[in-house]
């Protein structure tokens, strides 16, 4: 008896004495299609190395019922994604020799297959894996899921209610994009200043789902409008007020905050708070103003904009003036 041109019987298969029957057996461990051959062996006689009737044979050996040790999982949504995107990673069963399953009922119909991606940190954000079964010939599952919150999460595959693999894998969601509604903008510049003295605002950029932006690729700008008072001599409600330093020995003492630009904790040489900003205004004029914070065009912040007021300093004699009619010279 030869299978796929390999013999598996050394010798001839025992005999059963009642009925004239030859009993074969053999086992394969490899999926796919083979030829069996039966044949005469004997060589006195006239029929040596004839088949028998039928032989060869055609018989396709399908795999065995799937287990976890050998069933694998692969695909980007095992790395990393990014929050609000689909993710997405391939299921590919397989049985005990590592052949994948075959799509026949008697092997795997009744498999069932489910995952779960947890944060690693935060109890209640475990997210959903839909998962479809796609069979054609052979079966493998489809399996997507959405995250929001950004961090790493153990994603888990379990084949009838045991662990695929070595265990759970270690998946990165990444912060979308910088929304410009989501961002924070706070500090002490928010509840106003005094004139001549510097309004620090720190920032934090955010995505659309709450997470922190760490690496924003624009730069944030702040902005102040004239709302009320003396700065409508000069400011109309468009024109934007000019907030930067211009004396370059109070730039240096202060660490450069002649700039309207918003500078990462980072850049501060602090304690790096992934998506943490810093900008400050300066005015001399004391007036009611708008300040709103400019990130490509668009305000950043819900509500956008905050109205700060600028006191005036101390009494200056030097700047102060009298007028009234008791001061001109009378009869």
């Amino acid at each position: 008896v030869t299978l796929a041109g390999t013999r598996i019987t050394e010798t001839a298969p025992a005999r059963n004495s009642i009925d004239d029957r030859y009993t074969v057996q053999y086992t394969l461990t490899t999926t796919g299609d083979y030829v069996l051959s039966i044949i005469m062996d004997t060589v006195t006689s006239p029929q040596y190395r004839w088949h028998i009737e039928g032989s060869p044979f055609s018989l396709t050996i399908v795999s065995s019922a799937a287990v976890p040790e050998e069933t694998e999982a692969t695909g980007q949504g095992l790395v990393s994604t990014t929050a609000g995107e689909e993710a997405s990673f391939v299921i590919q069963t397989r049985d005990e020799y590592g052949n994948i399953e075959t799509d026949l009922p008697v092997v795997g119909i009744g498999d069932r297959v489910v995952a779960t991606a947890q944060h690693k940190q935060v109890p209640t954000e475990q997210v959903a894996v839909s998962i479809t079964r796609i069979a054609n010939e052979t079966v493998r599952y489809d399996a997507t899921y959405v995250a929001t919150y950004s961090g790493l999460y153990d994603v888990t595959i379990l084949l009838n209610s045991f662990v695929v693999g070595s265990g759970p894998i270690e998946v990165e969601v990444r912060p979308a994009g910088t929304d410009a509604a989501s961002c924070v903008f706070d500090g002490p510049g928010v509840a106003g200043s005094t004139a001549g003295t510097p309004g620090i605002v720190q920032l934090q950029a955010k995505d659309q789902f709450g997470n922190s932006v760490p690496d924003e690729a624009n730069d944030f700008f702040l902005r102040m409008f004239c709302h009320s008072g003396r700065c409508r001599e000069e400011y109309d409600d468009d024109t934007p007020v000019a907030i930067t330093d211009t004396d370059p020995e109070r730039c240096a003492q202060a660490g450069d905050p002649c700039t309207d630009r918003f500078k990462s904790f980072a850049e501060l040489d602090r304690e790096d708070y992934a998506g943490f900003y810093e900008g400050q205004y300066y005015v001399e004029v004391a007036a009611v103003y708008v300040l709103r914070v400019d990130l490509g065009g668009l305000f950043v912040g819900t509500p956008s904009s905050v109205l700060v007021t600028i006191n005036p300093t101390g009494f200056d004699h030097d700047k102060s003036i009298a007028q009234g009619h008791g001061l001109i010279e009378g009869k």
